[in-house]
């Protein structure tokens, strides 16, 4: 399945002065797949070692010479040629280290160390479910990539749907509306991914067998599978937190308010209660989170929120939003019209989490309309169809985006937003219309549910 990461890879493999490269992201996305195929295709050899499947004892590496580390690790030649042991004698062409689930081992940093040390021709990639803690000077050592589950536009390359792509894309830079048979059938496709998520194994089981009968099961191994590697690694309780956390999901995002509540998850649960709980998702990368970001602190009376200190809200989406529509369907979330509005609000919280987009929300007073909030230091520069400008140069840190199955031009969460804070231009807006791509007058962006991937371009 093509990634579109396998070009960040490229560049790193290029260049010159690399640094080792991590690649992060939750279980399930792909890494060690995405890794192994690379190393097959761009490099002569590669040695691959899974530190959680095969664990082994750092001293020993250390305690090791170059011909001990070479015999320890495999080196796998692609091409049809034999294995080899990675020594000397190996010194054309190009080798890379393939590390995988490296949190598993203290001190990794150390053995990577030695690795560059011995094998200073030879480029290293690492793998991590979970995200590793380094000093600041240590992160700066390293190059860091993540992956996320396959967004739509993967999916249709995935389902050999790769042509829509282009009519997606050519939709943004041209400010036209689609054809209507052509965008009747780009939802159907959306639902799909709705349906199915963007998690490899559950894309290829769709794509194998050509319906969507066994997702819902396959889906619910993969959370089982998600809360067993908690309670593996720290414990039941902190397994049990998870599990009432992720399930809560649906629920509290079928509320009018989507605001996370801990009432939902037992009486007298509280934040600190869950502290664990969320340290872990958020660490696993299996949860997306969304803080609430206040009048205030839009008008600068007062800072961000820094994390881990109380808050006035958030919300909390699952990473994989095929993930949260089976569990949605797990919980028996029966309120069509409340499971439709959670699903797009979790479908468009991925889509901008692996655009790269940093986002929050805001709501009214009322907590009767809410709005996503993208955010950038540099400001914003949307497209704008027909020249070769940007829609606005928006000199401001905030801009809001609404996400609606329907809707028409005016809308009272983006007026009472406006409202309150006038000095922030424009919108985003994104439906299930196939209205054009254009700048109206307050410089709104019209997009249909299908092109979020294009804010990233």
């Amino acid at each position: 399945m093509k990634r579109k990461l396998i070009v960040q890879l490229e560049n790193w493999s290029d260049s010159l002065q690399k640094k080792p490269l991590i690649l992060t992201g939750a279980k399930g996305t792909g890494k060690t797949y995405l890794a192994l195929a690379f190393a097959n295709t761009f490099y002569d050899s590669y040695v691959y070692w899974n530190f959680e499947n095969d664990p082994v004892n750092l001293e020993d590496f250390l305690q090791a010479g170059k011909a001990d580390l070479a015999a320890f690790f495999t080196c796998i030649l692609t091409n049809g040629k034999s294995e080899v042991p990675l020594d000397n004698n190996v010194t054309a062409g190009r080798h890379v280290f393939v590390l995988d689930e490296i949190t598993c081992l203290q001190g990794v940093e150390t053995l990577i160390g030695l690795l560059k040390e011995q094998f200073p021709a030879a480029d290293i990639l690492a793998i991590s479910s979970s995200e590793p803690v380094f000093s600041e000077t240590e992160a700066k050592a390293y190059h860091l990539l993540r992956l996320y589950p396959m967004d739509f536009e993967e999916f249709l390359i995935a389902t050999g749907n790769e042509w829509y792509i282009e009519v997606i894309k050519e939709q943004y830079r041209s400010g036209n509306s689609i054809p209507e048979i052509v965008h009747k059938e780009l939802l159907e496709l959306l639902e799909d991914y709705l349906y199915v998520g963007g998690l490899p194994l559950a894309v290829n089981e769709y794509v194998t067998n050509g319906c969507r009968e066994s997702i819902p099961e396959l889906h619910k191994n993969i959370l089982f599978s998600y809360l067993f590697d908690a309670g593996m690694k720290k414990g039941d309780s902190c397994a049990l937190k998870v599990k009432q956390i992720l399930y809560s999901l649906p629920e509290q995002l079928s509320k009018r308010n989507k605001k996370f509540q801990y009432a939902l998850l037992r009486k007298g649960a509280t934040e600190a209660l869950y502290l664990e709980g969320h340290s872990y998702i958020r660490n696993t990368s299996i949860g997306i989170y969304n803080r609430k970001i206040t009048d205030e602190e839009i008008e600068g009376r007062r800072q961000d929120t820094a994390d881990g200190q109380k808050n006035p809200g958030k919300k909390i989406y699952l990473f994989d939003v095929g993930l949260y529509h089976s569990l949605s369907r797990l919980a028996g979330i029966r309120n069509e019209k409340e499971f439709r509005e959670g699903l797009l609000e979790a479908y468009t919280a991925q889509a901008l989490n692996t655009a790269g987009i940093d986002f929050g929300y805001w709501e009214s007073d009322s907590m009767s309309h809410s709005l996503f909030l993208l955010k950038s230091r540099q400001g914003f520069k949307l497209h704008l169809p027909d020249t070769n400008l940007a829609v606005s140069d928006f000199n401001q840190s905030l801009l809001p985006l609404e996400v609606r199955e329907t809707g028409g031009n005016r809308s009272k969460g983006l007026s009472s937003f406006h409202e309150k804070h006038p000095a922030i231009q424009g919108a985003v807006k994104i439906t299930s219309g196939n209205k054009a791509v254009n700048k109206s007058k307050g410089d709104n962006l019209y997009l249909p549910l299908y092109s979020i991937f294009c804010l990233s371009l």
